[in-house]
């Protein structure tokens, strides 16, 4: 795994060489081993390469890489599983080396730069110098594994295009001049992360998964064009095979993927938490090697957090060589000044600190390890799902004013009424825990059709309480493409698909990436192989999801194929989704932090938040009646990224 950084535009060979080396810098974390810049004076292009040596870990893998015909110039980051496959389509070729960067520049020579895309099984992002055609050509895999970034300014009537792996690399650049977006603050506030191609700055944008940019040097006209797309791995017949032929081809699609991403030149692990997705990939790592696989998971000291004593037990099962590590909270909050650094813009999933932690410490053994990520939105496995299948499914039938007037007469029940009317019909003693049910229930019972529902079940502020004074809170994600003529696409499947475009790529694939890479570890996942990906896309929803005596089991057709590797009872805790105790930290010994973060002060000093809103969230959760954990963590992220950016002169668009 690497790191990729350059731009176009006309200025001297030193300031070539002097600006991009400067953007390749800030990658180092990315790639340690190695680092390269290739320059065209007279085109006015710069390409550079900061490498992690995974694969021919020998000076034949150094980039930028030139191919054979000299025609193409490439910087890489990520890793190709099929290449070695691929090298058969090249006969009678003189391979340098062994690498897969080598692979795609002889397939560019062979084929072409389209039609190799199509080839490639793997997680990249690459940006391509076609010294024929005079033109830039940047790409990114499939589902959104590797980030890249993108600019075009102005400066002086020059036109400069930019682009990189990360933020911080763009920002190096000497004629990039950042510039908050306060339309986008909007979509970070509602989601927590910035959604489809915006980010954080005005003008930069995020390549979108599955497709490829190209700009012409002379025109500096940008053409983005799409050659994988999520949605049209759905088949228009239905699915047809019993569940038990499905189990059993699912178990040797994965068992080939894990064997393709168990291809290494470094030390390779697994992360380990204890759930199912995780648990599979690790056993079935195991089954395929000859030795112990290394696998690692963290524990917390609040045990409703802790899955450490599941992930041992799985562990010692399997035989793999594990370690663990018990975080205290005063360790893992020894992280949260390192975030807005790591992300470079704000990030509001709390899940980022876990992440870092188990990266750290499988970083002290291994170069590589593979994830469980994605099972959940392939298989079903969010609480959201099974909203849909127990609730939605019944309630969109109800005629909407009446949801509404339900929906308004529960949310304006004061808390302590709503209490004291539970207590006349229940004998639960965590009353808290079914109020604040009922509160989430009733905001989402207005919602007009389905889509209106997944924004609310996604989101973090919303349109009634809005923490902005500059913007709205708007929605930046793809919900545009309309499943429900295609076959085993219900309401449950159309949101496993939403996920799959947004919730994935937009906040799963970032926290991992960056969280993993500024230590210097390859994160690979499974899961999102693209043979995985349509297989599990084309599956009945009744092999993901099930309903067995009342109770709803997700991820039914995982848990087939795990039990033929662990006794299911080992899987027996309710998933807690790497989650860390942030509504009791930010009461308690991240008060004072937070306090300072959510001063009205501190809020006001650019007069883009609304600080009556936020304190009386704030004032809210401290009490300890509600629960605002997640939305006031939106805002302390946001802050802290402002206070340590505030010395770039970052300015706020009109």
């Amino acid at each position: 795994m690497c790191g990729i950084a350059g731009f176009l535009g006309r200025v001297s060979r030193d300031q070539l060489n002097d600006c991009v080396v400067r953007m390749a810098n800030t990658l180092a974390h990315r790639g340690p081993n190695d680092s390269g810049v290739w320059i065209d004076e007279n085109q006015g292009v710069a390409l550079s390469h900061r490498r992690l040596s995974i694969l021919d870990l020998s000076s034949s893998g150094h980039q930028p890489m030139i191919s054979h015909s000299s025609r193409y110039v490439i910087s890489f980051n990520g890793e190709i599983y099929n290449h070695h496959e691929l090298r058969a389509l090249c006969p009678n070729f003189s391979w340098r080396g062994s690498s897969d960067t080598e692979t795609i520049v002889a397939l560019f020579d062979l084929f072409g730069i389209d039609k190799t895309f199509l080839l490639l099984r793997g997680m990249f992002s690459l940006a391509v110098w076609d010294k024929q055609n005079k033109s830039l050509i940047l790409a990114r895999d499939p589902l959104g594994e590797k980030p890249l970034y993108y600019s075009a300014v102005k400066k002086n009537g020059e036109n400069f295009f930019i682009f990189a792996s990360e933020l911080k690399a763009i920002l190096a650049h000497d004629h990039f001049l950042p510039e908050i977006d306060t339309n986008a603050l909007g979509s970070y506030f509602r989601y927590g992360n910035f959604g489809s191609d915006i980010t954080i700055y005005k003008n930069v944008k995020k390549l979108l998964p599955g497709h490829y940019l190209t700009i012409n040097q002379n025109d500096f006209n940008i053409k983005i064009e799409e050659y994988y797309s999520v949605k049209n791995q759905i088949a228009s017949s239905p699915y047809l095979n019993s569940f038990d032929s499905a189990s059993n081809s699912l178990d040797e699609l994965i068992n080939q993927t894990v064997r393709d991403q168990m291809i290494s030149d470094v030390p390779i692990g697994s992360f380990l938490s204890g759930g199912v997705d995780s648990s599979l990939i690790t056993a079935v790592m195991q089954s395929n090697s000859t030795s112990k696989i290394k696998s690692f998971s963290i524990g917390f000291e609040e045990a409703e957090f802790n899955e450490a004593p599941e992930a041992k037990k799985i562990a010692s099962y399997l035989g793999t060589d594990h370690t663990e590590l018990y975080v205290s909270s005063k360790e893992a909050m020894s992280v949260i000044p390192k975030l807005s650094s790591i992300y470079d813009e704000p990030f509001a999933d709390s899940s980022s600190i876990p992440t870092y932690l188990v990266s750290q410490l499988a970083k002290t053994k291994v170069t590589v390890a593979l994830s469980g990520d994605g099972g959940d939105e392939l298989f079903g496995g969010y609480n959201r799902y099974i909203f849909v299948e127990k609730f939605w499914s019944k309630l969109k039938y109800l005629p909407l004013h009446l949801r509404k007037i339900v929906s308004f007469l529960i949310l304006n029940t004061p808390h302590h009424k709503r209490n004291l009317i539970l207590e006349k019909f229940f004998t639960n003693k965590n009353l808290k825990h079914l109020s604040e049910k009922i509160h989430k229930a009733a905001f989402v019972l207005d919602s007009e059709d389905l889509k209106d529902l997944y924004l609310k079940l996604i989101g973090y502020w919303h349109k009634n309480e809005n923490p902005l004074l500059v913007s709205n809170i708007n929605s930046h994600i793809s919900l545009s493409k309309d499943l429900s003529m295609l076959a085993n696409v219900d309401d449950t499947s159309q949101m496993m698909f939403w996920d799959m475009i947004n919730y994935l790529p937009d906040d799963i694939l970032v926290k991992v990436d960056r969280a993993s890479m500024s230590l210097g570890l390859e994160a690979r996942s499974p899961y999102l192989d693209q043979r995985i990906v349509k297989f599990a896309l084309n599956l009945p929803l009744q092999f993901k999801i099930q309903k067995q005596n009342g109770v709803y089991e997700t991820k039914k057709i995982l848990r087939s194929v795990l039990s033929k590797y662990i006794p299911l009872s080992l899987i027996n805790k309710p998933k807690s989704g790497f989650a860390i105790p942030i509504n009791n930290w930010i009461r308690g010994p991240l008060k004072d932090w937070a306090e300072d973060l959510l001063s009205e002060s501190k809020l006001q000093r650019e007069s883009h938040l609304n600080p009556q809103v936020i304190r009386r969230k704030w004032a809210e959760h401290l009490t300890g009646k509600k629960d605002w954990g997640p939305q006031l963590w939106a805002v302390l992220m946001f802050e802290m990224w402002l206070e340590n950016h505030e010395k770039k002169k970052i300015t706020f668009s009109s």
